[in-house]
């Protein structure tokens, strides 16, 4: 139902908002009034054609708006159109509006989204019927005519069904498509599907591996300068040759200040710190001695390292960038492999599916057409009985 239509600077309308009641409404007025202008901005909003001399003098644009209420089969047929669009809303309103431009362009908008003109005009003929003298019914536009007889007849659950059956055989029949192009390569595709599936397993790739060989590596490569390094860092602390190293002095500071603490209680804290301080020192020189010793010069290794590294970066850059996409192409090279090698097998089963869809499909199309032609001459007298009574 329409709820509100809103005009602005349409023809001599300047601002005009009209909300709509249930039942039936009638506009009246003198000739020029603007009841026909009124329709025409309704017709306008709908999809209909417009002008730029239907723009109000002295506009640049007119406008109209239009709120609808869906209920019933007027419902259920925007929703099968506008939902594919993502335009549908679940509340069961809807508005539609044109935007008129002086330059001569216009703009179709339905519930806010710009749309195609021929969308809105689809979308306006399922709203309403503008009657007039010189104007088309929808009654007369023959697309529309076994709609309405399916409405008349009452076939929603059969139609319902066969549309089900249809969408599952086009599917089928994409699938089959698809299937027979890839049976046509098949030898080719599982040539090159086993060679990169084999490709990536020979490298038996292991999570966070590229990490910890880039560590080794680092290490390895830097050997020489680690030892030379730990080298000076221990001859400072504990081995010293031409000035006392760190341990040696700390020792005697500690001494020292030990002997205060006997005479000057005061001291002892300080003489604490210091041996603290000594044994810290002398933990550090000791594991620096086992540092020393785990440092390791291996160019062989270095070698198989930078090796494997490049293997690493090859199939990254081969397959997808990361040591993960490589992993997620070889499981999708294993999935298509397996479905190209039993091709033959599925298009067998895609085959008998498309059968027996089109088996039950012939059914309910003969069913179908057997309850429209009884529907027809239903309605062929009903609406013979009608045109009776306007002799």
């Amino acid at each position: 139902m329409l709820a509100e239509l809103r005009i602005q600077n349409f023809a001599i309308i300047q601002d005009l908002t009209l909300a709509f009641s249930d039942g039936l409404v009638v506009l009246t007025g003198e000739t020029g009034a603007g009841k026909s202008i009124i329709l025409d901005a309704l017709n306008a909003v709908l999809g209909g054609r417009v002008d730029v001399n239907d723009i109000r003098r002295d506009s640049d644009k007119a406008v109209i708006e239009a709120s609808f209420d869906l209920d019933g089969p007027s419902s259920e047929a925007a929703q099968a159109l506008l939902e594919p669009e993502g335009l549908w809303e679940e509340n069961g309103s809807l508005s539609l509006s044109r935007e008129i431009r002086a330059g001569g362009r216009s703009v179709a908008r339905v519930n806010g989204r710009s749309v195609s003109l021929s969308l809105q005009s689809d979308l306006g003929a399922l709203l309403a019927d503008i009657h007039g003298q010189s104007e088309h019914l929808s009654l007369l536009k023959v697309r529309h005519h076994l709609d309405l007889l399916d409405r008349f007849a009452h076939h929603e659950s059969v139609l319902e069904q066969y549309t089900r059956l249809y969408r599952q055989w086009l599917g089928a029949r994409t699938e089959l498509e698809e299937l027979l192009n890839l049976q046509q390569f098949a030898k080719d595709r599982t040539d090159m599907l086993k060679y990169q599936i084999q490709e990536i397993e020979a490298a038996r790739l292991k999570a966070d591996e590229e990490t910890d060989l880039r560590q080794e590596r680092t290490l390895l490569a830097n050997a020489e300068t680690l030892n030379s390094l730990s080298r000076q860092a221990l001859s400072a602390l504990d081995e010293g040759a031409d000035a006392l190293p760190v341990t040696d002095l700390l020792g005697e500071a500690q001494h020292a200040l030990n002997e205060l603490a006997r005479i000057d209680p005061q001291m002892t804290g300080m003489s604490e710190r210091a041996a603290q301080a000594l044994n810290t020192v002398s933990e550090i020189a000791y594991e620096l001695r086992g540092y020393l010793e785990n440092i390791e010069f291996n160019p062989t290794r270095l070698d198989q390292i930078e090796e494997r590294l490049n293997t690493l970066n090859f199939l990254k850059r081969k397959y997808g960038g990361s040591v993960e996409s490589v992993k997620a192409y070889l499981q999708k090279s294993k999935d298509e492999l397996s479905k190209v090698e039993n091709v033959e097998e599925q298009i067998a089963e895609v085959e008998q599916k498309i059968n027996r869809i089109k088996q039950e499909l012939a059914l309910l199309a003969g069913k179908l057409g057997l309850e429209r032609r009884l529907a027809a001459k239903e309605l062929e007298k009903g609406v013979e009985a009608q045109l009776q009574n306007l002799r």
